[in-house]
């Protein structure tokens, strides 16, 4: 099955709009280590992610290996509906 969003495959848990968590050690783009993050894009084994750059201080779009972070929860758009039937 594909999500209807990015067209990624919904076997794996990689879809546009994950909430994930940056390892805390990367052999690159350290200023992402230990952020939260959302998955912004997805090609086959990379995922963009919108996360706080330390090193800058702004939030940037970074790409990853499926190793270099995980998902830790819902989807950011299930949130924001439950946001919404709480208001």
């Amino acid at each position: 099955m594909k999500c209807p969003f990015c067209g990624a495959d919904l076997n794996t848990s990689y879809c546009v709009g994950n909430i994930v968590k940056i390892n805390n050690t990367l052999d690159h783009d350290n200023g992402y280590e230990n952020q939260i993050g959302v998955i912004s894009k997805v090609e086959e084994d990379y995922c963009y992610i919108v996360a706080f750059d330390k090193r800058v201080n702004c939030y940037y779009a970074c790409g990853f290996e499926p190793d270099e972070f995980r998902v830790i929860g819902t989807n950011i758009k299930e949130l924001y509906h439950a946001y919404k039937r709480w208001k």
